[in-house]
């Protein structure tokens, strides 16, 4: 983060102490409070119109669209280019920012034909994501299996992703290989990231519990810290094991010290009456976070500077 940004996100919390209205409530999708939503749990129920309607309601302001599962949103492989400027229209008319797409492709199958399938889809999808506006897609790694070394799925991965960075290249797109499933610890996220060896292949954050285990959480997020992706998906945000460990402080710290800009987006379970409840109360977390994440970094940067 530059530092006149740094200064001008901590005086607005150090206005907000004391105060019952946070200050962040008032700011604008263009600054550094980026939350966005995903819609793989809710918003799954939510048509595109919706969707840009309803979120900047709640001041999420940023979107990925979950594809491949027969959402109310309607944006599929299928839709047309006629079908695909008219969604990519509509997003641009609203306050939303579409940032791209989540797919369900994933790299570690036992059969090579499927593995091809999967890397043909994902360049479709990348397609499709240039073509909405957005600028990076979702993909997994995902599992190992028993009949296989986990070093021989892990190079087979790494290959499937090499034979994707030059359409990703082309399209000006990110592959946002997201840490999940057993493969997506982070030391073997590293592993991949180091493999591809590709700008157009970064790292995201899954905010998993397993991301405190071995050394910790700020040792386990260092091995990818090169690698990190532009947006990473966060979840219940009151879950009581992660207040209690300041987990997502730790995690927002460290990537407001990263110097990057990024966005978090919402991955929660659905809650087909209580939706924009929900949504409120899981940005109000959210700025509670990001308030105390920067009054740490603001008291370190002091510390430092006393040294």
């Amino acid at each position: 983060m530059k530092r006149r940004d740094f200064l001008a996100v901590a005086a607005a919390a150090a206005m907000t102490a004391g105060s019952a209205v946070p200050a962040f409530a008032s700011l604008s999708k263009d600054q550094k409070l980026n939350l966005g939503l995903t819609t793989y749990m809710i918003g799954g129920k939510w048509s595109l119109e919706e969707l840009v309607t309803n979120l900047p309601k709640a001041k999420i302001f940023y979107l990925e669209l979950r594809t491949d599962m027969k959402y109310a949103h309607g944006v599929e492989l299928t839709l047309n280019k006629a079908e695909r400027q008219a969604v990519r229209k509509r997003v641009a008319d609203s306050p939303v920012q579409l940032l791209g797409l989540a797919c369900s492709e994933r790299f570690d199958h036992l059969d090579s034909a499927q593995v091809d399938q999967a890397v043909e889809k994902a360049k479709q999808y990348l397609q499709m994501c240039a073509d909405l506006g957005g600028t990076g897609l979702r993909v997994f790694p995902n599992s190992f299996h028993k009949e296989v070394p986990q070093e021989k799925t892990i190079e087979q991965i790494i290959t499937a992703l090499r034979r994707l960075t030059q359409t990703a290249d082309d399209l000006g797109q990110t592959l946002c290989l997201e840490a999940h499933g057993p493969v997506g610890r982070l030391p073997f996220m590293r592993q991949i990231a180091q493999g591809v060896n590709h700008k157009r292949l970064r790292v995201m954050l899954n905010s998993d519990w397993r991301d405190t285990e071995g050394e910790g959480q700020k040792a386990n997020l260092d091995l990818v810290a090169d690698y990190l992706a532009d947006r990473h998906h966060i979840h219940e945000l009151d879950e009581k094991k992660f207040v209690d460990s300041r987990y997502y402080e730790t995690q927002t710290e460290f990537l407001m010290n990263s110097g990057k800009a990024w966005t978090c987006l919402l991955e929660i379970k659905d809650e087909p009456n209580a939706r924009m409840q929900r949504l409120w109360a899981m940005r109000r977390c959210w700025e509670n976070i990001w308030n105390e994440s920067m009054a740490a970094c603001f008291r370190k940067t002091k510390a430092n500077q006393g040294k």
